[in-house]
């Protein structure tokens, strides 16, 4: 089929573009744990031409991401937790962990949910990225 444009240039054009997301997609999981002593590594692990999928392999990450049912840390008495539900950016935080307590379980981590907070900011940008860009 014979396109009123070129086809090769309007591809590397959204690679480009997409390639951009996958960065800044990154960098707000980044965000997350920014003011965190262990960070985890977060990846670029797809991105084709429909879809950016970034994330971590770290589980300590995933425990705070997705929550948990239950706990087994101890935290200290001054403990203020770096992150909040609803929140993408880490707080300075404060106190810590005290001693693991596998007999005495307590209530769970509330999930944080930063991959859907990302994910539902990115789907709106996107969008208006392309209905913006001028190929």
């Amino acid at each position: 089929m014979n396109l009123p444009f070129d086809e090769a240039d309007f591809v590397r054009r959204v690679d480009v573009i997409l390639d951009g997301v996958a960065q800044s997609i990154r960098k707000d999981f980044e965000e997350t744990v920014k003011t965190f002593r262990d960070k985890p590594d977060f990846y670029i692990f797809v991105r084709d031409e429909d879809r950016v999928v970034v994330g971590t392999l770290d589980e300590v990450y995933g425990y705070l991401n997705d929550g948990t049912r239950i706990r087994y840390a101890i935290m200290s008495a001054d403990f203020k937790a770096k992150t909040k539900s609803g929140r993408l950016k880490a707080a300075p935080g404060q106190g810590g962990l005290m001693r693991i307590d596998t007999k005495h379980p307590r209530p769970g981590i509330k999930a944080r949910k930063f991959d859907a907070r990302i994910a539902k900011k990115w789907e709106k940008k996107i969008v208006n990225i392309f209905k913006n860009k001028k190929f």
